[in-house]
């Protein structure tokens, strides 16, 4: 697998008002055509994709993500400050508590993570995935929240995992799920969030049975939370061990 070096000066020559935070990472060339560093500017609580509203940041967009069919779509790389975060929304205060505590108490915490998450309470609870970053994605109800991956290195901690949400729990057949990584920078300072569309080879299907029983829902979706927890890395493209190392290159000024 080619990887490419991505350094903030070349970055920066396009984009020279965005500076900071990240000073470079490495990523397998077929995920992105080129990265495009901006400055993200601060969204309100009444922004729809917001929950209490976030405060500027960096992002780092994978343009020409393959598969994407907009630029929403795109991977993106966003790193936000934690205090500045946390001054705006009480939601980021129990993230990043939740976050610190995972770094201490790993590995035993790990061991807690359920293999798979189906309705928004389960999603919200103490060792659930975060409420912010890409879980804006989220709508009326969840599809799963599996794959979850402690990683830490000498400049940030935190976990991954995939998920995916739809409006209707009969509608999901395990044919795309959104890669997300959550963690802090060893110095606290900063909160990263890395989400990439991740598609499967052979999905799991669609749902057969009467869309007005809910209990025949909940069985689908619980079974397509197992096969996306146990499908072979390989049925999953790009394989979320790829996306991981973009994680693990990780450099900040």
């Amino acid at each position: 697998m080619t990887h490419t070096s991505v350094e903030a000066s070349v970055v920066r020559s396009a984009l020279a008002q965005a500076s900071g935070p990240v000073k470079a990472f490495r990523y397998p060339r077929e995920l992105a055509s080129e990265i495009e560093k901006k400055v993200l500017a601060p969204s309100e609580a009444s922004d729809p994709m917001g929950w209490q509203g976030s405060p500027g940041g960096t992002a780092y967009t994978f343009k020409g993500t393959p598969g994407a069919r907009s630029e929403y779509d795109n991977g993106s790389l966003e790193v936000y400050r934690v205090d500045e975060y946390e001054a705006i929304a009480q939601d980021a205060i129990d993230v990043f508590t939740h976050l610190r505590q995972v770094s201490a108490d790993h590995p035993e915490l790990r061991l807690i993570f359920p293999m798979s998450l189906t309705n928004l309470e389960a999603i919200s609870g103490p060792y659930g995935p975060p409420p912010v970053g890409a879980n804006r994605l989220r709508a009326a109800a969840m599809e799963y929240a599996v794959r979850f991956e402690y990683i830490e290195t000498a400049e940030i901690s935190g976990y991954r995992y995939l998920f995916a949400g739809t409006q209707n729990p009969c509608a999901g057949n395990g044919a795309s799920a959104r890669y997300v990584y959550n963690g802090l920078t060893t110095d606290g300072r900063w909160f990263v969030n890395l989400t990439y569309p991740v598609t499967v080879k052979r999905p799991f299907g669609n749902f057969k049975g009467d869309w007005n029983n809910p209990d025949a829902c909940d069985r689908h979706l619980a079974d397509l939370a197992t096969y996306m927890e146990t499908v072979s890395e390989s049925e999953l493209d790009p394989p979320p061990s790829s996306l991981d190392s973009i994680i693990q290159t990780l450099e900040f000024d």
